[in-house]
């Protein structure tokens, strides 16, 4: 697993707990330093993929952490 794909997986767990809800593409780039939505939509594909995320599509702040064990890489 990428190191971006890792911080964005450890800030969508923290912003989640922290709040009760998962955060938006803007808070997403903002939390990890990226400056376009591009970037994070990747980063989600790649943890999706690992089973690591559940997205909703169409359906905003609906990133869901699927396992809460940390990310080793």
């Amino acid at each position: 697993m990428e190191s971006r794909d890792q911080q964005l997986l450890e800030f969508i767990r923290d912003f989640t707990r922290d709040n009760g809800y998962a955060p938006t593409f803007e808070e997403m780039m903002e939390g990890i330093g990226l400056g376009n939505k591009r970037s994070i939509t990747l980063s989600l594909g790649r943890l999706e993929a690992a089973h690591r995320i559940k997205r909703s599509p169409g359906k905003s702040r609906s990133v869901r952490v699927l396992d809460a064990t940390p990310v080793v890489d």
